[in-house]
């Protein structure tokens, strides 16, 4: 083998979390390396929150276009185009790909295609289609991902049985589809396959969905997703999977009673799983928690030298927690010490309605003992979501009754996820509820709704 290429960091990943650190490392002057086993991009750009969203669009407009007769505007004989519309979310990736490719390019960042794995601490053997090299880093930033978990479930692996990134590669739209797992991927896609024109139905082994969001976000969901005929299962446990492609039975129990879904296609997203497989974590003494790597506040492994960020880390699966983690690991490899605040880290789930939450919900922060004020506004007082004919949601704020601390803004309905970015920032600059009702907000928005909630917490509700 051929002497090791020498390089202040190399990064072992190239999804959202890798690359901006290889970014942000070269920025700061290092020589870097990023490697990457498939796509750059990683799960995020090629089969995860940008197609999904893409499709998410589809299905958006899809429902809009339905309701067009509200406002006088006739629509007649819509239908999907499946071919067409993934054809469209392959041009949108392939753009993304193709731009990160060029920014790392022009960063001078080596990008090496292969698998990585630790000789030791400032080693990798890196095995690709050319054999096998090594790079020998002062620094190490491990971005390798997640993957989809596989429950160990009877007949999961047969025919018409998929899970969220075959869904994204579907010739045609199923007439029915029968999803496992009522979280945030399995809502999202329940939501956009059921307005695309299949008949869903979602199996979840909790009593409600989507968990870690507030209590009034999660029953607004589901009684939203009733109302767009999506059949919910809760509290139902999976236990297998039959019958034959294109008639599939997914068999399940619910408080000791059997029960069965019949469906063309089965989706499985009962969550991910660390792509922590093959790494070698353990030639370079790297501590792990079933395959996720321990980290501090500042990224840091329990190996000096050694930083992991995203969703390897399984401290927030979320692309933008790894843009951040990215930076603090980059910038502590490059001698600059900072941390992430995880407190405003934003929930976007583009369901439909969308749901953007950010900070604490009101179970959390009674739980760590705070004395707290809560309030909710209905976006049924607010012009913008009536103009949009998306009244139905409501923006709730949370916060502590003697300074009035913004502790969660959780908000269901239009632009929900946009607007996170304004919750946000009220938690990261521990803001109150003050501040919020101080700022100007423009008129008609829907972003108007998060000072009404401010106003209705302190009492002086105007349009409420």
């Amino acid at each position: 083998m051929a002497k090791a290429e020498t390089y202040d960091i190399a990064v072992i990943g190239g999804g959202p979390g890798g690359y901006v650190a290889a970014l942000r490392a070269a920025q700061l002057g290092a020589k870097v390396c990023l490697v990457e086993e498939k796509e750059l991009g990683g799960t995020c750009l090629n089969v995860g929150c940008i197609p999904t969203k893409t499709l998410y669009k589809a299905a958006h407009l899809l429902k809009e276009i339905r309701g067009a007769a509200a406002f006088g505007v006739v629509a007649e004989k819509t239908a999907v185009d499946a071919a067409k519309l993934m054809a469209y979310k392959n041009g949108v990736v392939r753009q993304l790909v193709q731009g990160v490719a060029h920014l790392l390019k022009k960063s001078n960042v080596a990008v090496m295609a292969g698998k990585a794995a630790f000789v030791d601490k400032n080693t990798l053997r890196i095995g690709g289609a050319g054999g096998d090299k090594q790079v020998s880093a002062q620094k190490i930033i491990i971005a390798a991902g997640s993957a989809n978990a596989v429950p160990k479930i009877a007949g999961i692996d047969g025919a018409n049985v998929i899970d969220s990134t075959q869904a994204l590669s579907l010739a045609k739209i199923p007439a029915s589809l029968a999803v496992i797992g009522g979280g945030v991927i399995g809502c999202e896609f329940a939501t956009i396959f059921s307005a695309l024109g299949a008949n869903v139905t979602v199996i979840e082994m909790l009593p409600h969905l989507v968990a870690g969001v507030d209590a009034d976000c999660q029953a607004y969901l589901a009684k939203a997703m009733q109302d767009q005929g999506i059949d919910l299962r809760l509290a139902c446990r999976v236990e297998t999977i039959g019958g034959a492609a294109g008639k599939k039975k997914v068999s399940y129990t619910a408080g000791g009673v059997a029960g069965e879904v019949t469906a063309e296609t089965v989706l499985v997203a009962i969550g991910r799983k660390p792509n922590s497989g093959g790494l070698a974590l353990e030639a370079a003494g790297v501590a792990t928690n079933k395959g996720w790597v321990k980290v501090n506040k500042f990224m840091e492994t329990s190996v000096a030298g050694i930083y992991a960020i995203g969703d390897i880390t399984g401290e927030q699966l979320f692309a933008h927690a790894a843009y951040e983690e990215a930076l603090t690991a980059a910038e502590g490899a490059m001698g600059k010490r900072r941390e992430v605040n995880y407190r405003a880290v934003p929930k976007a789930i583009f369901t439909i309605p969308e749901i953007g939450s950010v900070g604490l919900t009101e179970a959390e922060a009674r739980q760590q003992g705070y004395d707290v004020l809560a309030a909710k506004f209905p976006l049924q007082g607010n012009g913008k979501a009536l103009i949009d004919g998306e009244a139905g949601g409501f923006v709730k704020v949370v916060a502590e009754k003697k300074y009035h601390e913004i502790l969660g803004i959780h908000i269901v309905g239009p632009h929900a996820t946009e607007l996170t970015g304004e919750a946000a920032l009220a938690i990261n600059t521990e803001a109150r509820l003050e501040d919020v009702v101080d700022t100007i907000h423009a008129h008609p928005t829907v972003a108007e709704a998060i000072k009404e909630a401010a106003l209705l917490a302190l009492g002086r509700q105007l349009h409420c």
